[in-house]
């Protein structure tokens, strides 16, 4: 649409909606590679995209994203980068409503490659990225689209799943989907991790300092074995520098399922 009221060249629009055609590709792939580490089978999964289960098998069934999906990031990546902010700068954010600090995504990716021990020029030719859009993207200076971001998650060893909202989150969105409860458990412990990464992984003793909680209610937070209400969600996001609203849909979505 920018490009035809600036009258752009009918060639240049034919090849932005080409850009645009095959971004939303990859975003398919991306949501049926997510739903298929969700346990969803191939016969749902083409319900929902509208097409045979044969159809998806041959569209979606590789494991990783193809390399040309970084393409177009690539160029996106050597335009102007996200403001930086101090510390004190993120309290400010949040006492204002900005859900997550812009750096949030580069933080989490950090923290995969660092537990991974991925090298940076290994994890740049994997993913088919120069070294200096991926030090950007760490470096919190740009955020990439999902499925650039999903692709970098798997080669670090990351769950997208627990990315997923940290990705949504600088985007201004957050949501969460009606399911089981056990679903919607796991898709709320996914989120919290995720945000722990984004975090840059502090230990449950330091955020049992800087919130008031217990160490060991913080600690069985992290890793799953406890639902915590909801003054102690709130209170856990906002020592993980999130706003509680990000978190607030995957704890209502188990509070949905359980009553």
């Amino acid at each position: 649409m920018v490009a035809e009221d600036e009258g752009a060249p009918l060639k240049v629009r034919f090849a932005l909606a080409g850009e645009a055609e095959q971004a939303a590709s990859l975003y398919r792939h991306a949501e049926a590679l997510e739903a298929r580490r969700a346990g969803v089978p191939w016969k749902g999964i083409a319900a929902a995209a509208g097409t045979s289960e044969a159809s998806a098998r041959a569209r979606w069934g590789k494991q990783q994203l193809p390399l040309s999906v970084v393409a177009a990031d690539q160029s996106t990546a050597s335009r102007s980068p996200l403001p930086r902010q101090s510390a004190g700068r993120e309290g400010a954010l949040l006492s204002a409503g900005v859900p997550m600090r812009p750096q949030a995504l580069g933080a989490a990716l950090s923290a995969l490659r660092r537990r991974s021990h991925v090298a940076l020029q290994e994890a740049a030719r994997q993913a088919d990225l120069g070294t200096a859009a991926l030090l950007k993207i760490l470096g919190g200076e740009y955020v990439p689209s999902w499925p650039v971001t999903h692709m970098l998650t798997t080669i670090l060893g990351g769950r997208p799943e627990e990315i997923r909202v940290v990705w949504e989150a600088s985007q201004g969105v957050t949501r969460a989907s009606r399911r089981s409860l056990e679903d919607a458990r796991k898709q709320f412990h996914a989120a919290l991790t995720g945000l722990h990464l984004a975090a840059s992984c502090p230990a449950p003793e330091e955020l049992s300092e800087k919130t008031g909680l217990a160490v060991a209610v913080v600690a069985a937070a992290l890793d799953g074995s406890l639902l915590p209400d909801w003054p102690t969600t709130s209170t856990l996001a906002v020592g993980l520098s999130v706003h509680p609203c990000v978190i607030r849909p995957f704890w209502e979505a188990v509070d949905c399922a359980r009553n």
